[in-house]
């Protein structure tokens, strides 16, 4: 897989993001300066645990976060050179759906129940592309077709209930493709589908890409995915960017204690495994984050210095945010 990008300015460039929320306890840093970019027709995937701050990137992209109770405390959000934070409420809405669009992870909690899907679908045509009338149910169609469903016309009239779990996820893909942007977000849009449905999912990614030189930034807990179809990937833990690089050499020379957990912790092909690893411990909470290095508590390697917060470190194409990253040797998998 070519990695976009290199050379070229990145289309999105988070950078330095710092955010927080208001809470009964006070205020919270739930993102803690996470830098990423995405290039022109790259794919970049964002893994870690649950809590690690993943979707609450994904959203303050989007701007769909709460605004009276998130704050941004610094960084900037740049799109195409233009900040989003920046910009008016107004300008930030007409971007969505027509130049950034999403994929939620759970169709039938983001699909308007009560709103059939050809109407569903029509609404970001005629806001975005100015289309009308019969022009609107053939672009809506066609963009059916292209991610795969059958006999498109006949499910315009239903309801999301009426669709299984495959087909309600290939219609937020439709919708999300209908006005072509050029990145799309998409946050675990396989993990309630089975391995088969996921796959073709999978391919649908790429394939946008491939056809319409859609960037993606793919949010995931499953790092098979992420092997299968990213180009680089961005490990985050406790609202911290901890690694990138691209997957191929992340994936066999992890080079932070974090990423090695997590690819200690996949199922093996080998029958003498006889159970997985675990990373012990849990992420901590929000407003009780550990000083210095936040994985400090669950790391093996970790000393009195890695109370202060670790440099990033760039070794190799790879960058980690360890006191002990040259330290450490990576861990490899066949």
């Amino acid at each position: 897989m070519s990695v976009a990008g290199e050379t070229s300015p990145p289309m999105l460039a988070i950078r330095d993001l710092q955010l927080g929320f208001r809470s009964h306890r006070g205020d919270v840093q739930a993102l803690a300066g996470v830098s990423i970019e995405v290039g022109e027709r790259e794919i970049v995937g964002i893994v870690g645990e649950s809590g690690c701050g993943k979707s609450i990137t994904a959203l303050s992209v989007m701007g769909l976060l709460p605004e009276g109770t998130t704050r941004v405390m610094g960084g900037s959000i740049e799109f195409r050179g233009d900040d989003l934070l920046t910009l008016p409420p107004r300008e930030r809405r007409q971007m969505r759906g027509r130049d950034i669009a999403m994929v939620f992870q759970e169709p039938m909690t983001s699909l308007n129940p009560i709103m059939p899907i050809g109407d569903q679908i029509a609404e970001p045509i005629r806001l975005h592309l100015g289309l009308k009338g019969a022009a609107v149910t053939e672009h809506a169609l066609d963009v059916l077709d292209k991610v795969g469903i059958p006999r498109s016309r006949n499910i315009l009239p239903d309801y999301p209930h009426q669709l299984s779990g495959g087909m309600r996820q290939r219609v937020m893909i439709a919708i999300a493709l209908a006005c072509n942007p050029s990145l799309i977000i998409a946050d675990e849009p396989t993990t309630a589908l089975d391995v088969t449905i996921q796959g073709q999912i999978l391919d649908l990614m790429v394939e946008a890409r491939d056809t319409f030189g859609t960037s993606i930034l793919f949010i995931t807990h499953d790092l098979g995915v992420v092997a299968e179809i990213c180009d680089r990937v961005v490990v985050m833990y406790a609202g911290k960017v901890v690694e990138t690089g691209r997957t191929d050499e992340v994936l066999s020379s992890p080079r932070h204690p974090y990423t090695q957990g997590l690819m200690r912790s996949l199922p093996s092909l080998d029958t003498r495994q006889e159970r997985l690893e675990t990373i012990p411990g849990s992420v901590p909470a929000l407003f009780d984050m550990p000083r210095g290095c936040r994985f400090r508590p669950r790391c093996s390697y970790a000393d009195d210095g890695c109370r202060r917060d670790p440099p990033v470190e760039v070794i190799g194409g790879q960058k980690v945010k360890c006191w002990k990253a040259r330290q450490i040797s990576g861990v490899h998998h066949a």
